[in-house]
């Protein structure tokens, strides 16, 4: 059966001019099925974004806890280059 000929989307909402838009290439673009991907997309970005936060917590809670600086007693270099 050939595209034009269809009258609903593969979820089954209808192809009718409130709901169907054409893309560039003139294919039809269900808009409540498009939507709705836009929200999961959304929502998946969003949980991405805030994950890292959590992750990255609990990745230096179990780092040793570093000494303070001091610096090398006078006279002495930290790196020398024999050239």
């Amino acid at each position: 059966m050939l595209n034009r000929g269809k009258t609903h989307c593969i979820r089954g909402h209808v192809f009718d001019e409130a709901n169907t838009y054409l893309t560039r290439e003139g294919a039809r673009q269900c808009r409540t099925c498009e939507r709705a991907r836009h929200r999961r997309q959304k929502a998946e970005m969003t949980k991405r974004d805030k994950a890292p936060l959590a992750s990255e917590m609990s990745r230096f809670a179990r780092l040793p806890l570093l000494e303070a600086y001091s610096p090398p007693p006078s006279g002495v270099t930290e790196c020398s280059l024999a050239l």
